[in-house]
């Protein structure tokens, strides 16, 4: 199955071309390219859409439709949304050492199932929890985010640096969200 970043590409380029003529306004390669990636679980809730953002690279943002607010998170972000949970959400944090150490290592993960636009897309991860609907998760933006969005979007992140040439990525990236 192909990366969802590949299919971000695909999506985006066969959006301007059939969207591009004469008659019609031209598209350039910088347009915002947006696609709503969507966690189909039972149980499971969010406080915010998912969107990969193609301009020339992808990026993860979350929207906050109650104040229609969209967010990227930089890895400075991430690492301090997971400082904060060390200190305030003791089980929480465990749960996501726990898991962000087998990703590193490349085991025990979970099949996450997504879909991205009309394509669906299976990755490993970190298993999204019913007991993380209410943790909630202090964050730069101050935005309502719960354990799982950040899950949601920890994910993402692990399959978009599994595709990175350095194979090294995954393992720094992740390494950064922990070190204290």
């Amino acid at each position: 199955m192909e990366n969802y970043l590949l299919q971000m590409d695909k999506d985006k380029s066969e959006f301007i071309k059939k969207n591009n003529s004469d008659e019609k306004v031209y598209l350039s390669k910088e347009l915002y390219f947006y696609q709503p990636i969507i966690f189909d679980l039972d149980k499971i809730k969010f406080s915010h859409g998912f969107y990969a953002v193609k301009i020339k690279k992808t990026t993860i943002i979350l929207h906050d439709q109650i104040n229609n607010i969209k967010v990227h998170f930089s890895d400075k972000d991430v690492n301090f949304i997971i400082k904060k949970i060390k200190v305030n959400q003791k089980i929480f944090y465990d749960y996501l050492e726990k898991n962000i150490l087998n990703l590193i290592a490349n085991k025990d993960l979970n099949e996450i199932i997504f879909t991205l636009g009309k394509t669906q897309f299976k990755i490993l991860g970190i298993s999204f929890s019913e007991e993380f609907n209410s943790v909630q998760c202090e964050n730069p933006a101050d935005i309502d985010l719960n354990g799982n969005d950040l899950i949601g979007l920890l994910n993402l992140i692990a399959e978009k640096e599994r595709t990175d040439r350095n194979k090294e990525k995954l393992k720094n990236t992740f390494a950064y969200y922990i070190r204290s």
